[in-house]
């Protein structure tokens, strides 16, 4: 955040028995406070059409989180990780990117336009948490399709399993360990949802790709990047 002007946030706790507030934030010290400490951000598009590039009320989302929310075995923060589609642990704090005067992304902080605000307040995303299963439920099932499906070499998951139950036990991670698991389990999720809406057909461990729907490797790794913030 590059200024001392009050936005207002929506802090989404991990506990699905709290319900989501509204929190004024000045600086970089008000998301510390929100999210435990340090923090990260992760950043969508949202929007309330099916193409945000081409509704004019579409805006970047911003959420911020515990950086090490992972290595402290941070809960699951359900909600947020249906609004993200990311594997988001910790209290969520949410705040627009978009610059209403702009238009555009530029760093800073700003209020959530109040047509999402108000149903996410009303309890909107508590409602389809409740309808799901829990996250955890759902990334284990996650997690097995990827495996069912062959999304990744066999070696690798074992060595996603090994290295997570090396954090449960408390052993501290390498960075660019940590950034494997993570990178791992959010690619399952977002191959789980696309499975799921239908966006992407069902991959083929032999390398057969419904010829007919025209996916290729090439097509399954574009959308992996886009979703995970690969290279």
């Amino acid at each position: 955040m590059t200024s001392e002007r009050m936005a207002i946030g929506i802090l989404i706790p991990a506990n699905l028995d709290e319900s989501p507030r509204l929190v004024p934030v000045a600086d970089h010290r008000d998301i510390q406070e929100q999210v435990g400490g340090v923090f990260d951000v992760v950043v969508t598009k949202v929007s309330a059409t099916p193409d945000p590039d081409d509704d004019p009320n579409a805006f970047a989302l911003v959420a911020y989180v515990h950086d090490e929310g992972l290595l402290i075995d941070l809960p699951m923060n359900d909600r947020a990780c249906m609004v993200f589609r990311k594997h988001l642990v910790g209290d969520v704090l949410l705040l627009s990117g978009t610059n209403p005067t702009s238009g555009e992304y530029d760093g800073d902080n700003y209020d959530v336009p109040s047509w999402f605000l108000e149903p996410v307040m009303e309890g909107v995303l508590d409602s389809r948490a409740s309808e799901a299963h829990t996250m955890a439920d759902t990334m284990a099932s996650a997690v097995e399709m990827a495996i069912s499906d062959g999304l990744f070499p066999e070696d690798q998951m074992e060595f996603i399993f090994l290295a997570m139950e090396a954090n449960a036990e408390g052993v501290e991670l390498p960075s660019n360990i940590r950034d494997i698991v993570d990178r791992t389990l959010t690619a399952c999720m977002a191959y789980y949802t696309a499975r799921k809406l239908g966006q992407i057909p069902r991959h083929d461990a032999e390398g057969e790709r419904l010829a007919e729907q025209g996916v290729t490797d090439e097509m399954l790794a574009e959308f992996f990047d886009n979703e995970t913030g690969g290279e």
